[in-house]
């Protein structure tokens, strides 16, 4: 990593003492990012909304536990553990968890910057 640009994170995290932040109700994040590529812990509760957004990073994921359904380009699938979502940035998305919640990993390139600030505690509105 470049001189001051990003700090940087240690070789093992650990989710559990990681600084969370709620994007929705019943919504929550906690991010680990390098300067090319951010991980994100969602931590979705039973019925919980993301609501329709966009924007122009690149994001993967992964149903790490329960199950969603996810929009994405106007197509809707209900996803469970295990399974993985893929979203070109300037496309639109949302995710509803379903009866038992669900917790995603989300994988974006480049970082988004207004994650990496609102879970640090330099930004009061986090954008979904």
């Amino acid at each position: 990593m470049s001189q001051g640009s990003v700090q940087r994170e240690p070789y093992f995290v650990e989710w559990a003492g990681r600084p969370r932040r709620e994007l929705a109700p019943g919504v929550r994040i906690a991010v680990v990012s390098g300067e090319r590529l951010m991980l994100s812990r969602v931590e979705l509760e039973a019925r919980a909304v993301v609501p329709e957004h966009q924007h122009p990073h690149e994001q993967f994921g992964y149903v790490m536990q329960g199950d969603a359904e996810f929009t994405i380009g106007g197509q809707t699938r209900r996803l469970q553990e295990g399974e993985y979502y893929a979203i070109p940035g300037g496309i639109a998305h949302a995710v509803v968890a379903g009866a038992r919640g669900a917790i995603c990993l989300d994988i974006f390139s480049p970082p988004r910057e207004e994650y990496r600030r609102a879970v640090h505690g330099s930004g009061d509105h986090v954008p979904v």
